[in-house]
C-alpha cells in the first residue's frame, strides 16, 4: 500500500509543518531516531565497480560517491563474481578486458547468477562489436573509457531505474 502522509493531530505541536512520522517528542531518542531515519532514506543503492585500472576504480568511486552511492571496488572478475553472490549491488561498472577475466566471460557470470544484473560496460580500447556484443549478452549500456559525470551518473541511474522496472 502507499504511505500517505497527513498533518499529525499531536497535542503540543504546531498545526503547520508536522507530519506523521516526524517524532512527536523531543527526547534524544526520538531525535536520533529521525536523523537516522533521512539518513537511510538519502542512502542509494551499492554499485560494484570492476576495473584493473586503479584510477579509473578511483574516479568512478568519487563520482559515485559524490552522487550518494555506495561503492566496492575491486580488479578482478573473479572476486566480481563472489562480491555479487554475496552483496548484490544494484549495479555494476564492469571493464571488458581485466587481467584475470575477460570482462564478457564475466558479464555472462553474472547475467546467470542473476538475470536482472544491472551491468554496465566499460573499454577504452573497444569496438563497436564488442559494444554490440556486450549488449546482446544483457548489458544495459556500455562507456568509452575517459568516462563523464554526466555519462556516468545517467547510466547508473537508467540502469537502476531499468532493473527496478523488471
Amino acid at each position: 500500500s502507499e504511505a500517505r502522509l497527513r498533518p499529525s493531530r499531536h497535542v503540543g505541536l504546531p498545526p503547520q509543518g508536522w507530519w506523521v512520522g516526524v517524532p512527536r517528542c523531543h527526547s534524544l531518542a526520538c531525535l536520533t531516531h529521525a536523523a537516522e531515519s533521512l539518513r537511510l532514506l538519502r542512502m542509494k543503492e551499492l554499485v560494484l565497480i570492476v576495473d584493473d585500472e586503479p584510477g579509473i576504480l578511483t574516479t568512478l568511486s568519487n563520482i559515485l560517491e559524490d552522487e550518494g552511492y555506495r561503492i566496492l571496488t575491486t580488479e578482478s572478475g573473479e572476486q566480481a563474481l563472489e562480491l555479487y553472490r554475496s552483496r548484490r549491488p544494484g549495479a555494476v561498472f564492469l571493464d571488458i578486458w581485466l587481467a584475470d577475466k575477460d570482462g564478457l566471460e564475466t558479464l555472462q557470470a553474472m547475467r546467470e547468477i542473476d538475470p536482472d544484473a544491472a551491468v554496465i560496460m566499460m573499454s577504452g580500447h573497444g569496438t563497436a562489436a564488442t559494444a554490440v556484443k556486450s549488449i546482446k549478452m544483457g548489458a544495459y549500456d556500455y562507456l568509452e573509457k575517459h568516462l563523464s559525470y554526466d555519462k556516468v551518473v545517467g547510466a547508473v541511474s537508467g540502469a537502476l531505474a531499468a532493473r527496478r522496472a523488471r
